[in-house]
């Protein structure tokens, strides 16, 4: 079960000038959460109650071409059943910039501190609680033919720092070509090809991934769903090959 408390900004900053706006918005989120199962392992079940304290602030800033967005939030985790009381961070930057009719340069940043492994890997199926920092930063760009095709380009750089554990590096190209059927309703081809290459003994490795994406957005939220292929080579001769359908 899990219980929160977000409050509204005590100050809320908006300027506009000549050659652009800026917003600046604090914020502050209290919560208390508990796990039946806090490591979300199969044995050895374990009860965790958490309470946590997330102060922070958003700046924004637009101007006709540009805009920029700052988001950061300092994470105070605090546990009852468990050691692992921390303090973490996140930080979102990103950026965009339209300097031709037709061309869109953009730069994304996140970092984080923390103990949830599923912030280094979005399919990590590990129990581990051990804190570590990650950061990934993005360029891109894109192009649009017109008003119906887009072709995007960007390039991907993660950095996975653990206390203990061996880190990691990962290398990542990314290409996608967008057909717009309506302004809301979009299909794109997606291919993105990466390599992680780890300190220590863990088997560095090689993916491929293709796919077929399916976007509809509405007024108050979106949809996408998408299906495709999945190919991942080890380095290490011992390790099979992972040849699969992948799907979101």
């Amino acid at each position: 079960g899990q219980g929160t408390v977000t409050l509204d900004p005590l100050i809320s900053v908006d300027s506009e000038g000549i050659s652009g706006r800026v917003k600046i918005e604090p914020m502050i989120t209290v919560g208390s959460r508990m796990d039946t199962n806090f490591y979300k392992a199969e044995h050895n079940e374990k009860d965790v109650y958490t309470f946590f304290f997330k102060p922070g602030f958003k700046l924004a800033y637009e101007t006709p071409k540009s805009n920029l967005s700052l988001k950061y939030i300092l994470n105070a985790n605090y546990y009852s059943g468990d050691d692992g009381d921390y303090v973490g961070h996140t930080v979102n930057f990103s950026g965009e910039t339209r300097p031709y009719a037709r061309i869109t340069l953009g730069l994304d940043d996140s970092y984080y501190k923390t103990r949830d492994p599923g912030r280094s890997d979005k399919n990590s199926n590990s129990v581990s609680r051990e804190k570590y920092s990650t950061n990934r930063i993005t360029p891109t760009i894109k192009y649009e033919f017109g008003n119906k095709f887009s072709l995007g380009l960007g390039y991907r750089n993660t950095i996975t720092d653990y206390d203990i554990s061996e880190d990691s590096v990962e290398h990542r190209g990314i290409a996608d070509l967008t057909y717009n059927f309506t302004p809301t309703t979009h299909v794109g081809i997606k291919y993105q090809h990466w390599m992680r290459d780890y300190d220590g003994k863990t088997a560095d490795y090689d993916s491929d991934e293709f796919g077929l994406v399916f976007t509809k957005q509405f007024r108050r939220f979106s949809f996408e769903a998408g299906g495709g292929y999945h190919r991942r080579t080890f380095e290490d001769s011992i390790i099979d090959d992972i040849n699969t359908f992948s799907y979101k």
